[in-house]
């Protein structure tokens, strides 16, 4: 990759507070460094031929020939290894400096370093502003105190690195992946940055801030964000976290709806200043004082309405194929044994129907043997998740079994046909037939 060198600016040492020295003019950039003299005075001085100095930096003697003459530079990644073969900083190559003077604050504005590789380097209190790092690859070096601002890093790679004190803003970093990163004692602060799509694999972000970060899709996994702030995330796409250590984390003023915590421990944690494991045991408790007054009777005839806009909100529910609503003189003819109701404060809340049939031969029910049919269970989404649907097909089998009826099959046109497959199987139901279409 080629460099245009009169769009790197390096800035002086920094002032005591640690802001960055401008020119008048704003952040000084180099418009026109001579590069080519630099390197052959350093080439004559010590008696080198452009073809020996070419073997020593593994190209063609043209290839100085060309940097001495101004009409090529060479790859960034080159630059480390020249320095150290005369024995001078980066810096010097340029400005013709002893090299020194500070390092802890250099700035690096509009650098193209897309699909760079960059290693072992010491990037400590380096300050990058409009800087495209698309693809690029960061590994084994030191970014203390760095920042970089406004810069594009789609599909960066950043691993096994020193970040204290690392900072990163306006930038995006769609599909980035940062993974073995050590600790530090210094915090990392990420703001103002889209990760969308990105991936954190164990590393140790305690202490870190992101602030008013797009995480939409971002997946962290065996990494520890101890002591960490997350605020403001916006979460568009699903947030993947797995074997993540969130100790003592804070996240504020954040959209956590659908949220999902699975097999996680959760000793001490609290949201809005209520610990988690109160709000669970109260739910719990909440939802067992729900369930006790819950009733599952049968149906009659002044349930039919009620159960009749039940079956309308299935169907504005979309998710079963071809189902239409049942009318109340269809209802009707449902009325006895194997009609059944939840209702729950004088309000019906679900239902559950199903018909004795003869088997004529069927490949799992003899010819002749009686079974059951379910035909419809549905529950109100407000009371899903506390058994009810449980307990209105136990109701039907029991009933069923009270009228030795031991045999029963379900069919169903569900498009979630995952959840249904495991509902029924807890009622000893097995799989029979599947049909697909595409």
């Amino acid at each position: 990759m080629q460099i245009n060198f009169a769009y790197v600016a390096y800035i002086g040492p920094v002032c005591n507070d640690g802001f960055i020295t401008y020119g008048s003019g704003g952040i000084v950039v180099a418009e026109e460094i001579k590069f080519q003299e630099r390197i052959k005075e350093l080439r004559s001085e010590r008696n080198m031929t452009q073809q020996q100095l070419g073997d020593l930096l593994g190209v063609t003697g043209q290839a100085v020939s060309k940097w001495e003459t101004g009409l090529a530079t060479p790859d960034i990644m080159l630059l480390p290894k020249v320095a150290k073969l005369f024995g001078c900083t980066i810096d010097s190559l340029f400005f013709g400096s002893d090299g020194t003077g500070s390092d802890d604050c250099k700035t690096m504005t509009r650098l193209d370093l897309a699909e760079t590789k960059i290693e072992n380097s010491n990037l400590r209190g380096v300050v990058m502003r409009d800087v495209v790092m698309d693809g690029a690859e960061i590994f084994d070096s030191r970014l203390n105190g760095m920042r970089i601002h406004h810069g594009g890093m789609a599909n960066l790679s950043m691993r096994h690195l020193d970040l204290d004190g690392l900072s990163i803003g306006f930038s995006q970093m769609n599909g980035a992946i940062i993974h073995d990163l050590g600790g530090h004692t210094i915090p990392i602060r990420f703001a103002e940055n889209d990760f969308k799509g990105s991936t954190i694999d164990r590393c140790d972000l305690a202490y870190a801030e992101l602030t008013n970060c797009n995480l939409s899709g971002l997946r962290i996994i065996g990494s520890t964000l101890r002591d960490s702030w997350l605020l403001q995330p916006d979460t568009y796409d699903p947030l993947h976290m797995e074997d993540v250590d969130l100790h003592d984390s804070l996240i504020t003023g954040s959209n956590l709806s659908g949220l999902r915590i699975v097999d996680c421990e959760i000793d001490g944690m609290t949201i809005n200043g209520v610990s988690v494991k109160q709000l669970i045991d109260d739910k719990i408790q909440e939802d067992k004082r729900r369930i006790s007054m819950v009733t599952v009777r049968k149906a009659n005839e002044t349930d039919l309405v009620q159960v009749a806009k039940l079956s309308e909100l299935w169907v504005s529910e979309n998710i079963t194929y071809g189902l239409g609503a049942n009318s109340e003189q269809l209802l009707r003819t449902y009325i006895g044994d194997y009609f059944w109701v939840a209702e729950a404060d004088s309000q019906v809340i679900g239902y559950i129907t199903g018909t004795v049939h003869v088997s004529n031969g069927l490949a799992v029910i003899e010819k002749g043997e009686h079974y059951l049919e379910v035909d419809e269970v549905y529950v109100h989404p407000a009371y899903r998740n506390e058994n009810i649907g449980h307990m209105l097909v136990d109701r039907l089998l029991q009933t069923a079994e009270e009228n030795r009826i031991t045999r029963s099959i379900v069919y169903s046109a569900t498009k979630q046909w995952q959840n249904i497959i495991g509902f029924y199987e807890k009622h000893g139901f097995t799989m029979w037939f599947v049909q697909m279409y595409r």
